[in-house]
């Protein structure tokens, strides 16, 4: 065993390898940094003088330099400008009408700026004016041809109704200058028969509502009833609650508690209430 260390020192020097370990303690890697550090702030500053900014060369053209009050084509540029008249170009001022007083009250001076001065200052060819009459007809299955009759005369001079791109325009011009009905763009796209021209000019009557049908027929029998009432319009609680006048002690009691108060037009989860 010590013939093998021996071989094991000799063989170090002879490669020149050296003896010492590659592992730094803590107390050196802490001498080391600090050095490095103290070199920072011991190092001199470097003096930076001021450098040179070249500017470009300003030519008479430039609109940096030029001024604005400079006169244009037809203006004599030779005046010389007059003390105190503040122009840069020699120009005189106006002097306008000598026998010129300001208002001192607003009488007699013209309004601008309102809405009938502006109807007023309006050319009357730029008034618009739509296609549609003033209210629409009352267009329904037993006058319906009568009216389709009346469009076919107006777009296509009594020929038959065309249903083409090109002819469109003038059908829907004429349905409403005529019925006063405006159908709409998706539903003019698709049209391509006579037959739906006609389900579209028909205009859909409103259903009656049941109070008023039951209430015209079932009035006579009713009228002596002290418990029964109709209503145009839909009841719920808070509508009873009110006729009995005991919402306002509910709306104060759910206040107190601070629980929520709905209102008739909620949705149905909260009519709950």
């Amino acid at each position: 065993m010590a013939n093998v260390w021996r071989s094991v020192s000799m063989w170090r020097p002879a490669n020149g390898i050296a003896g010492t370990p590659s592992f730094v303690c803590k107390s050196c890697r802490s001498r080391i940094v600090s050095s490095h550090v103290r070199q920072f702030h011991e190092s001199g500053t470097r003096r930076v003088g001021k450098r040179s900014v070249e500017t470009p060369a300003t030519t008479e053209e430039d609109p940096i330099t030029t001024n604005p009050f400079k006169p244009g084509l037809n203006q004599d540029e030779s005046l010389d400008q007059p003390a105190g008249t503040g122009l840069g170009d020699g120009r005189q001022p106006d002097e306008g009408d000598p026998t010129y007083e300001a208002a001192r009250t607003a009488k007699g001076l013209e309004w601008v700026g309102t809405k009938k001065w502006v109807e007023a200052m309006r050319d009357p060819k730029d008034k618009f004016r739509g296609w549609p009459r003033e209210r629409p007809a009352n267009v329904n299955r037993e006058n319906v041809d009568t009216f389709l009759a009346k469009i076919k005369g107006d777009a296509f001079g009594g020929s038959d109704i065309s249903f083409d791109a090109a002819s469109k325009l003038k059908l829907a011009e004429s349905v409403s200058k005529i019925t006063g009905v405006r159908i709409a763009d998706i539903r003019m796209q698709q049209m391509n028969s006579v037959g739906a021209l006609r389900a579209a000019l028909i205009r859909r009557q409103k259903e009656p509502r049941f109070s008023d049908v039951f209430g015209q027929k079932q009035a006579v029998e009713l009228q002596g009833l002290p418990n029964v009432s109709i209503k145009s319009t839909r009841m719920t609680m808070l509508d009873k609650e009110k006729e009995r006048g005991r919402w306002k002690l509910i709306k104060r009691a759910l206040l107190v508690r601070q629980l929520p108060v709905f209102k008739k037009n909620a949705t149905k989860a909260q009519r709950l209430l």
